[in-house]
């Protein structure tokens, strides 16, 4: 199964954090799954440790180098369809970034995993 990981859920992998379920963090490490990650989690993260809002346990280059492209996640780009997809989802959730996610996960027909009660107003498969 093919995977896309919300911005939390990317973090508390990579962090190694508790919260995250055990169970997902199998389904991330399992070998015949691929974790996507979207480019807008990038984003969002740059943005939040740029500013003073998020606190990581590594630089933000290093958390390019050896978190994401180290670990195998493979990056998701933002294409014109998920901004078309974007455009028509009603507003139930707020955040640009999950929205843009939520739009790549149903474009795609990917899994998102997230603990977002929000991502489940929307048609797009789940693990939460």
């Amino acid at each position: 199964m093919n995977f896309l990981l919300d911005t939390q859920t990317f973090v508390w992998f990579v962090m190694g954090n508790a919260r995250l379920p055990k169970k997902w963090r199998a389904l991330i490490e399992h070998l015949l799954s691929v974790s996507y990650l979207s480019i807008a989690s990038l984003w969002e993260l740059a943005i939040k440790e740029g500013t003073g809002k998020l606190h990581l346990d590594v630089t933000f280059p290093e958390l390019i180098e050896w978190h994401v492209l180290g670990s195998g996640f493979t990056i998701l780009p933002v294409s014109i369809n998920h901004l078309l997809e974007l455009r028509k989802l009603p507003l139930h959730h707020r955040d640009p970034f999950d929205r843009i996610i939520i739009a790549q996960g149903i474009v795609e027909n990917l899994t998102v995993v997230t603990t977002d009660p929000e991502f489940e107003k929307y048609p797009v498969r789940l693990i939460r």
